[in-house]
């Protein structure tokens, strides 16, 4: 048997224990040791294996952490009304977000203009990272005017939802005045937070939500895992 077919076979092998869920999104492979023992062969050899089903998108190499089982692409709709939960939970998938850090401080001339605000008024930053299916696939940050919304960081600690924070704050209701979608590579914060590599292509969306009387609420940006996301816009 030469070398090339067993390779190949390893490569099969483990394409199969992805596929038959033995390993899952996320999880991470066990070692070039470990695996050379399992298949009685050189680690040079499950090596070439392991490149292929990188090749394949199927696995990725992070600093640090090993090999990595890739989550397969999540559809992410873009609408007049963007919910994270509901957008997930309704591909039946199970949402988590974390805050990362928050913070008081005056606001920069681009989030006073798009939230219509005065250059000298307060504003609450949030920063969260959002998994699913407890795979890390989203960092936000938020912007919040804190003058309108003096509580809203309080409330969101408990809530962790924009939607069910703004809610208790009374606004039943919001959507999106404008979102703008850019690519970017992922810097080495970017990647550890979201279990990716550096330079791993992100797509960031800049957007404004609005309350029904179209008074800006939130200004936001948002950068997703481009291998994990697919978006879908909608009116």
């Amino acid at each position: 048997m030469n070398s090339k077919l067993i390779y190949y076979q390893i490569y099969e092998a483990l394409k199969k224990d992805v596929a038959d869920n033995i390993y899952n999104s996320g999880d991470k492979l066990p070692s070039e040791n470990h695996l050379s023992k399992r298949f009685g062969v050189n680690r040079h050899t499950v090596r070439r294996a392991l490149q292929i089903l990188k090749n394949e998108g199927i696995l990725f190499s992070k600093r640090g952490s090993g090999v990595i089982v890739q989550a397969s692409k999540l559809k992410y709709k873009i609408g007049k009304r963007v919910r994270f939960s509901q957008n997930i939970t309704n591909e039946n998938n199970i949402p988590k977000t974390t805050i990362i850090r928050s913070e008081y401080r005056k606001a920069s001339k681009i989030e006073a203009d798009n939230l219509k605000i005065n250059s000298k008024d307060e504003i609450l930053l949030i920063e969260t990272t959002g998994k699913i299916n407890n795979i890390p696939t989203i960092i936000t940050k938020r912007i919040i005017p804190n003058k309108r919304f003096p509580s809203f960081l309080e409330i969101f600690q408990k809530e962790l939802s924009i939607t069910h924070t703004l809610k208790l704050l009374g606004v039943n209701d919001f959507v999106r005045s404008n979102t703008n979608i850019i690519a970017e590579l992922a810097d080495s914060i970017q990647a550890n937070l979201l279990n990716c590599k550096i330079n791993s292509p992100l797509l960031k969306t800049t957007y404004v939500n609005q309350d029904l009387n179209c008074i800006p609420i939130e200004f936001s940006q948002t950068w997703f895992v481009g291998e994990r996301i697919q978006l879908t816009l909608e009116d």
